[in-house]
């Protein structure tokens, strides 16, 4: 039974988009709050051990999920965008155009 959910979940696009998109920003979430942890720690001690722990690469990982996950969540936003610009342009010229098309057709008939 759960197999099959979970199969029905991975064969729909737009559920796969939507798991797509969660794990991006959970991902991002959880590097950046690790890389505060494990990379730079808030203390004395840590302010003089973080030019020696950014070359680790844990650290390196971490920034890597950080800069690449800010990059795809920023383009989904930009694909999410377009999509309703898209949405309401088609929408728009729809019935303007139709309303044109029949104005314009009623005047040649006078």
């Amino acid at each position: 039974m759960i197999s099959q959910l979970i199969l029905n979940i991975i064969s729909n696009p737009i559920c796969r988009i939507l798991l797509l998109y969660t794990t991006c920003i959970l991902a991002h979430y959880a590097a950046s709050h690790m890389y505060i942890y494990f990379c730079v720690p808030l203390s004395f001690l840590g302010l003089f051990m973080s030019p020696f722990m950014a070359l680790t690469p844990h650290c390196q990982a971490f920034r890597w999920i950080i800069y690449n996950g800010g990059l795809i969540i920023t383009m989904m936003w930009i694909l999410i965008g377009n999509w309703f610009l898209n949405k309401f342009q088609e929408q728009f010229f729809k019935t303007n155009c139709t309303n044109k098309l029949f104005s314009s057709q009623k005047e040649q008939k006078k």
